[in-house]
């Protein structure tokens, strides 16, 4: 009689505690959940997505062919100087022109002068074709010098009128200098834009400078022939014919 005692009361006791927490249970059940709870479950299962998601596969690129080098024109720099000359008369001017300058090849007298140079650099590359020019850059480097009256006080209007029209007549032909040079650039740049390959890097620096030879020896024959084909008119014209 006493054993059933005891197993009633343990019953009764598991019962009574069973009773306790399966209240808790629903009351922690209904208890608000905090944002907070929600955002960091959220978050698990988009990571979790993320994860399953299949990865793009990465393919392998060839590496980009070298490029033949370009370029649309030639760097023109230009710079413009000026030699002084004074007086108020005709034959002061004229004489300062004829000995401040200085300037006499073959008995004729450079009233204003251009000292230009045409340059290049460039970089080979090779291709699967063979060795060719890369980047490369073609520049024209020019001073332009042309006589400049300090003041014209005291002198006539004769003599003012023709000072001008001479001086336009020598910048006009400096400037035609630099017209030519730019002009011979141009085509110099173009030969290089069409350059072929080469079996060897030494090959292809050997036509570049070949190339640039005959540029140049095109370009200094222009130049000469401008000089000798000109009529020094406006000179004669303020100097030699008063």
């Amino acid at each position: 009689m006493a054993n059933v005692k005891v197993f009633v009361t343990v019953l009764l006791i598991l019962i009574v505690f069973g009773v306790a927490g399966l209240a808790a249970y629903i009351y922690i059940s209904l208890l608000p959940i905090s944002d907070d709870v929600i955002t960091q479950v959220k978050n698990v299962e988009e990571s979790v997505q993320k994860r399953l998601l299949p990865q793009p596969i990465t393919q392998y690129k060839e590496p980009e062919e070298p490029k033949h080098g370009y370029q649309a024109g030639p760097v023109v720099k230009i710079r413009n100087e000026s030699y002084f000359v004074s007086g108020n008369d005709r034959e002061v001017l004229c004489d300062k022109i004829d000995t401040e300058e200085r300037r006499v090849e073959e008995d004729r007298v450079q009233l204003g002068y251009i000292n230009s140079t045409m340059r290049y650099e460039y970089y080979p590359t090779l291709t699967s074709k063979g060795y060719t020019i890369g980047d490369f850059t073609v520049t024209t480097d020019s001073v332009i010098t042309v006589p400049q009256w300090t003041s014209s006080g005291g002198a006539s209007e004769d003599t003012k009128n023709d000072w001008r029209r001479f001086k336009d007549a020598v910048v006009a032909h400096e400037n035609e200098h630099q017209r030519i040079l730019v002009k011979n650039a141009t085509e110099f740049v173009n030969t290089l834009n069409n350059l072929g390959d080469y079996p060897t890097e030494t090959a292809l620096n050997s036509e570049v400078e070949s190339l640039y030879a005959d540029a140049f020896n095109k370009l200094r024959e222009e130049q000469e022939s401008f000089d000798e084909d000109y009529d020094n008119e406006p000179f004669q014209h303020f100097c030699e014919n008063h």
